[in-house]
Order: structure tokens, then C-alpha cells, then sequence
């Protein structure tokens, strides 16, 4: 009887997951909380069943998000949903490497959300850029009135608002670089928690990246140039601050690998992991200088050694 029971149970499961994916990435986009892993049921789809079961899943998504969504919000799905998913398996596959599928991923979507723009552009008459300029505003001032309402300290920041959301706007390439690398690691990475076998040579992979050792002078370099930077306007200051938040910002990644590598290395329990990287984000300098230093340090090395 239990036997029995078991077998209906799996059945249920099997059920829901090849279900789950026709309509789960579009519940999943609508979902603000969540909206971050709206690409995960396409990209189990994708490598579970295959390609053909992968196409039926992402036109049945679409037209649930053409039906309940505007033109904007079906580009930002189809270009970060469908397309997304597809290309960085087609590229993991092809390259047998997580880091140059991103990197292919992240260029394949720079060339394709270019001519969506221009085509949106084109059917609505509406810049894109525009659009997503007020876009980005609209939420800056609506995580300003949050922190009012959270504490009356943050109302002296009113002033700073217009400068706040200039300096966003000026180095939003290095943000959206480095919010695409965040996006698809974490679908990546929760991709290979649901299917471990058919990824079973990706495993481990984020406790031992580290970034590049030849960035380390880009790095440097850019830094001391906002150090003694005059002109905030110039041309030369844009580039140097999108080069050093771009680059900061896959030293965090780094600094959070290290973390996640010695958590494996010391056996802790998954709930204190979870503990310790929500702890982390509120520790952000500290885990950034442990990625930027681990290119003189090399921690993970030395506890190879010592053991």
C-alpha cells in the first residue's frame, strides 16, 4: 500500500513538472517578488525535454503574457525570458563552459535587445530608452517613499533625489552588466540544484570561479582615474566608472563564491547558509575586498594546502 502511495505521489510530481512550465514563467513574471526567476521553468524546460518541448512551453508563456501584459512588458519577457533561456543552454552545451556561456549570453542580449529597441521604437513611435529611463525613476522614488516610510531619517535625502537618479542613469550600463550576470548566475545556479545529473559537470562550479587575474589592471587602473577625476561630466569619467562598477561587481560575486566555498569546506547546515549570505549582502565592502584581495591571497588555495 505504501508502495502504491509512493508511485501516485511521483506520479503527481511528474505530472506538475511537465505541466508547470507552460503557463509557471509567465505566473512567475508577473509575480514582483519573484519576478527574478521567471527564466527558470523555461530553462528546465529546455534541458529536461528538449528543444522541441522547449519552443511549446515558451509560445504558450507568451501569449499568456501578450494577453495580460503591455508591448514593453512582452519585449522585456520575450528578449530576458525566452531568448535568455535559450541561447545560454544552446551555449553551455556548445562551450562546456559556465563562464563563456554568460559571456556569449550577455553579448547574444546586448545585440537583440538593440534591435528590439529599434523595432519598438518603430511600431509604437515611443523611445525605448525613454521608457525605461522613467521606468528606472519611477522605481528609484518608489524605494525613496518606501525608506520614508520605514524611517523618518531618510527624508534629508529628498534633496539628493535628482543626483541620486542622474549618477544611477550615468552608470546604468555597468548596473544592467552587472544586474545580467546576477540574473543568469542565479537561474543557472538553480537550475543545476533541480537537475543534477544532466548538468553534473557544472557542479561545484561557483565555489571555485574567481574572476580573471588580467582584469585585476583594468580595475586598478579605472579606480585611480575616478580617484583624481575633475570632470564628472567627460566622456572618459562615464566610461571609467562603468569599467570599475563592472568590474567591482564580479569581484563581489567572487567574494561570495569564497564564502560559499568555505560554508562547503566546513559542512554548515543549509539553513545558517541561507543565514549567512542574507548577512553578507548587509556586509557588502567586506565581501568585495575578500574577492578583490583573493588575487594576492588566494584563500581557497591555501586551505587546499592545509589540508
Amino acid at each position: 500500500m505504501n508502495f502504491l502511495n509512493l508511485k501516485k505521489y511521483q506520479a503527481r510530481i511528474h505530472f506538475f513538472s511537465d505541466f508547470f512550465p507552460f503557463f509557471g514563467s509567465a505566473f512567475i513574471f508577473f509575480t514582483r517578488i519573484f519576478a527574478l526567476f521567471f527564466p527558470l521553468p523555461l530553462l528546465w524546460a529546455r534541458v529536461h525535454r528538449g528543444r522541441k518541448y522547449f519552443f511549446l512551453v515558451a509560445c504558450t508563456n507568451l501569449i499568456v503574457v501578450g494577453l495580460l501584459s503591455n508591448l514593453f512588458g512582452l519585449a522585456i519577457y520575450t528578449v530576458f525570458g525566452v531568448l535568455l533561456s535559450f541561447f545560454l543552454i544552446e551555449f553551455l552545451y556548445r562551450t562546456q563552459s559556465i563562464e563563456k556561456a554568460i559571456f556569449f549570453t550577455l553579448g547574444t542580449m546586448t545585440v537583440l535587445s538593440f534591435i528590439f529597441i529599434q523595432l519598438y521604437s518603430f511600431i509604437t513611435g515611443v523611445s525605448f530608452i525613454s521608457e525605461l529611463k522613467a521606468q528606472l525613476i519611477s522605481l528609484i522614488n518608489q524605494l525613496f517613499e518606501m525608506l520614508k516610510m520605514v524611517s523618518s531619517s531618510y527624508w534629508h535625502y529628498s534633496s539628493d533625489l535628482e543626483r541620486i537618479q542622474e549618477e544611477f542613469l550615468i552608470s546604468l550600463p555597468s548596473e544592467l552588466f552587472i544586474f545580467g550576470v546576477i540574473f543568469l548566475g542565479i537561474n543557472l545556479l538553480l537550475l543545476l540544484k533541480l537537475n543534477p545529473q544532466d548538468l553534473k559537470w557544472c557542479s561545484g562550479f561557483f565555489q571555485r570561479w574567481k574572476v580573471p587575474e588580467v582584469l585585476i589592471w583594468p580595475t586598478i587602473f579605472s579606480g585611480f582615474f575616478l580617484v583624481f577625476s575633475q570632470n564628472r561630466a567627460s566622456l572618459f569619467f562615464v566610461i571609467a566608472i562603468n569599467v570599475f562598477k563592472s568590474l567591482m561587481g564580479l569581484y563581489a560575486i567572487q567574494g561570495f563564491s569564497i564564502v560559499s566555498y568555505f560554508l562547503d569546506q566546513w559542512k554548515v547546515h543549509r539553513l545558517f547558509r541561507i543565514v549567512t549570505y542574507i548577512f553578507s549582502f548587509w556586509m557588502m565592502p567586506i565581501i568585495l575586498s575578500l574577492g578583490f584581495f583573493d588575487f594576492w591571497l588566494n584563500l581557497r588555495m591555501k586551505k587546499n594546502e592545509s589540508v
